[in-house]
């Protein structure tokens, strides 16, 4: 990486402009403008206290990452954003109070450093914004040429421009600190010869965009990196020469980023997650293999030909991603599915959700089929605890040979191979569920919402956090309750946790049965108007069961056992199907091994 480091040094605020080259632009695919009065007070302060108490000393004010093109004069802003545009910001208030003569300063600092921090020497402004929104006007036209502390109708404005509305807060911010700090206009002038003079930024230029990120990841551990989508967008944007294009090209993006949010509330607070996801299912899909690069890099390798120029427009790009998106979103809103209900439980989603998306895209004739010999596949390998990159190869495998149309039985085959089976598994996967600590084992609520799942037709689906592990024999019965009685310590210690004994509830109602009795935790299974709780497992409890001893948690295994065998059992061929007396005889075993009458 160090090679395409062009440059790296500490630089005043003040060396950053001035030269014919100290132009810069916040590049389209960066976050917005978003700091506020808090981050604002932070830096006002942290700078008057500095410039009082260690006037002499200089002030660290963090990285300044940049690159620029061959093509462009202007250095994109990879990291400080949010610093150089307040600095910015604030050159525009110092000047507009002098200009008010409101202020102050001596020419020196109004024009080496107030006047050359807003425009060069070549009347060029320092700093814009290339995005393809109002902003650019908010900016430019709202602070840069028109600020004025003034005119009532730009107080009114500011509430819907964040830098008219910081540039007010930053005027504000300064007549405190002359107050508070009983500056007049010499220690004035002191001050902001200190910020232009003493702030000091870790100044890094690189030659590359991908550098360039590295080198934010490895400086800015606090910050947000630019996300995969962030780099793909603007490589996209910035092959573009049209600017018809670019327009809607961005707000078909943005567009698109928006409707992704609600698939991944849990993996990011913005859109970027949900997008990533989105963009690397894409990327599996169009590969059909692992990407031997980047993940952004190996994105663009299939819309850029050898000499890096688009093969296509990025609106026909944007279109097919459209296209894409119209599969991925049939198959994550599909609330009645039962296999689909299950694979959205799944951490590693990716490689279930290319598979499927593949399977529409494609038109695959087994894709119901298919569904279910994915559950089937990733949660036998929950059960065995295998890692994500024991499933990695055969899932890019599975895309590959959906892709090419191939027969269930080839996908099985790998499945089968990558699993280890060899004939009939049964007796493997019952030596999985029958441990005595099933509750412990990271796959439990998995397999218990597996088992709930197919239990009905059209399944609810819940959200894998608000979903809680019964314990029906409590873990911690109360001194003098019937469990103490009707089991010894060493029958709880070998029954309490196995699969027998769990069930499923909502948070509430597990919280409400605690460790009472039996008969006292079926009332709480039903509320007040004796509905029954709505995971059909807990239900067939309060039915079946009258009483809760050693024999009802056997019992139990016995039928959650088979039912988990029925569904994950992957057969060699359709012969195996029929083989339904193997799986009898292998469930017909309790947790230890013995056999049940």
């Amino acid at each position: 990486m160090a090679k395409d480091i062009v440059d790296t040094k500490f630089t005043p605020l003040c060396g950053l402009f001035g030269r014919k080259e100290d132009l810069y632009q916040v590049p389209n695919y960066q976050r917005p403008y978003n700091w506020g009065l808090e981050e604002l007070e932070a830096l006002i302060d942290d700078l008057s206290g500095a410039f009082v108490h260690r006037g002499s000393e200089r002030y660290f004010c963090g990285s300044l990452v940049l690159y620029k093109k061959d093509t462009d004069d202007r250095y994109d802003i990879i990291d400080g954003q949010q610093r150089l545009t307040t600095f910015v910001l604030l050159a525009c208030v110092l000047e507009k109070l002098c200009e008010s003569k409101i202020i102050t300063l001596s020419e020196a600092t109004l024009n080496k450093y107030i006047k050359e921090s807003i425009y060069s020497a070549w009347g060029k402004e320092t700093l814009t914004l290339a995005t393809l929104d109002d902003k650019i006007i908010q900016f430019k036209v709202g602070v840069v040429k028109e600020l004025d502390f003034t005119n009532v109708a730009t107080q009114k404005n500011k509430l819907n421009n964040k830098y008219l509305e910081n540039a007010h807060h930053l005027k504000d911010l300064l007549e405190s600190v002359c107050q508070s700090h009983d500056f007049d206009n010499k220690k004035l002038n002191g001050f902001i010869d200190f910020i232009y003079e003493k702030v000091v930024f870790s100044l890094v230029i690189c030659d590359n965009l991908e550098s360039a990120i590295k080198v934010f990841t490895t400086l800015n551990a606090r910050g947000m990196p630019l996300s995969f989508t962030d780099i793909v967008k603007a490589e996209l944007m910035g092959k573009s020469k049209e600017d018809k294009d670019k327009r809607g090209f961005q707000m078909a993006w943005d567009r698109l980023g928006e409707s992704l949010k609600k698939f991944n509330k849990k993996e990011a607070k913005d859109s970027s997650g949900a997008f990533e996801l989105f963009l690397t299912t894409y990327l599996y899909y169009l590969k059909g293999s692992k990407p031997e690069v980047a993940l952004s890099k190996g994105l663009l390798q299939e819309w850029l030909d050898k000499n890096g120029n688009l093969q296509k427009s990025i609106l026909i790009i944007m279109r097919e991603l459209e296209d894409f998106a119209v599969s991925y979103k049939e198959i994550l809103e599909n609330e009645k599915d039962v296999h689909i209900a299950l694979l959205k439980h799944l951490k590693h989603k990716v490689y279930y959700r290319s598979i499927l998306c593949t399977a529409h895209c494609v038109k695959y004739e087994h894709i119901e089929s298919l569904k279910r010999l994915l559950v089937q596949y990733y949660y036998q390998n929950l059960l065995k605890g295998r890692r994500a990159d024991a499933i990695r190869e055969t899932s890019f495998a599975i895309i590959k040979d959906v892709k090419e149309k191939k027969t269930l039985e080839e996908v099985k085959k790998k499945i089968r191979q990558n699993l280890g089976i060899q004939g009939d598994n049964a007796k493997e996967i019952l030596e999985l569920l029958k441990v005595s600590n099933f509750a412990k084992r990271p796959f439990s609520k998995y397999i218990l919402l597996l088992i709930e799942y197919y239990r009905v037709d059209n399944p609810k689906f819940y959200p894998f956090n608000q979903v809680f592990l019964e314990h029906i024999l409590p873990q911690n019965p109360s001194e003098g309750s019937q469990w103490l009685k009707d089991f010894s310590n060493e029958e709880r210690e070998r029954y309490t946790h196995s699969l027998g004994n769990l069930t499923l509830l909502a948070e509430r109602k597990n919280n409400q049965a605690g460790n009472k009795d039996f008969k006292q935790k079926c009332d709480v299974y039903m509320n007040s108007n004796k509905k029954i709780t709505s995971f059909a497992m807990t239900q067939d409890i309060v039915r079946k069961y009258q009483k809760w001893d050693k024999e009802s948690i056997e019992k139990r295994f016995k039928e959650l056992s088979q039912r988990v065998i029925e569904i994950l059992k992957i057969p060699e061929d359709k012969k195996d199907l029929k083989e339904k007396s193997a799986i009898k005889k292998h469930v017909s075993l309790n947790l230890f091994g013995q056999e049940i009458d």
